[in-house]
């Protein structure tokens, strides 16, 4: 249950039916879906663990508040990673399969992007930065 809850939380906050800095309030959601509070608190500390929602004792959890500072600190751990992956690649001499990944990952983004499709444009605009790491890790 808690998976399933933590699943629907995660969307709303990526769909931005949540948005920054919005309280989650535990009660409503457990009125809503029909649950006690414990697996709604329970995908909510999964929810922290991830990143996406601060609990705070006696005001409870928030969507994170996004902050230009938080963007750059992001930015540059993900430059690292894609970066060290690249030269993972290079190495292991998989120049060729990297760049099929990465050019069927830019046909699912144009693709997405031509619908007006916004949210699986940035869920494959991601999906072509992780092209990096998974072709590494094969």
């Amino acid at each position: 249950m808690k998976d399933q809850i933590y699943d629907l939380l995660r969307e709303r906050i990526l769909g931005e039916q949540y948005r920054f800095g919005d309280k989650i309030n535990i009660l409503s959601l457990s009125n809503e879906l029909g649950v006690s509070n414990t697996p709604i608190r329970e995908a909510i500390s999964m929810l922290e663990r991830d990143g996406l929602v601060k609990v705070t004792p006696n005001a409870g959890p928030r969507v994170i508040e996004y902050s230009p500072a938080l963007f750059r600190q992001v930015e540059k751990a993900m430059e690292t990673l894609i970066l060290g992956a690249l030269e993972l690649n290079v190495s292991l001499d998989r120049r060729e399969k990297l760049v099929k990944l990465l050019d069927a990952s830019l046909r699912s983004q144009e693709k997405s992007y031509n619908s007006r499709n916004y949210h699986k444009y940035i869920q494959d605009s991601l999906g072509f930065d992780s092209c990096f790491i998974r072709c590494a890790s094969n």
